[in-house]
């Protein structure tokens, strides 16, 4: 999971908009989702993030494990403000 998030980091800009005061609570649930979450399972989350202006923003995320037949199983991921 930490390489996802590293990896997610890097290649995106997604890793970087989590709020640093979520940024914790975020990366444990997302590693228990991850780690735990059977094809089909919903869960949701709400958190805040950063918007390109620099305005924390609360958004309800619905996260999705899905299994993909080339990469196995993967998370998506909904949002919309809270």
């Amino acid at each position: 999971m930490n390489q996802i998030l590293k990896t997610l980091k890097r290649s995106t800009k997604a890793g970087h908009i989590v709020a640093p005061r979520d940024m914790d609570r975020v990366e444990v649930w997302l590693k228990k989702f991850t780690a735990e979450a059977e094809t089909g399972d919903v869960h949701k989350l709400t958190y805040h993030v950063i918007s390109q202006s620099g305005q924390e923003i609360a958004v309800k995320a619905n996260f999705s494990m899905v299994d993909n037949p080339l990469y196995g199983k993967l998370v998506y991921q909904t949002m919309t403000t809270a």
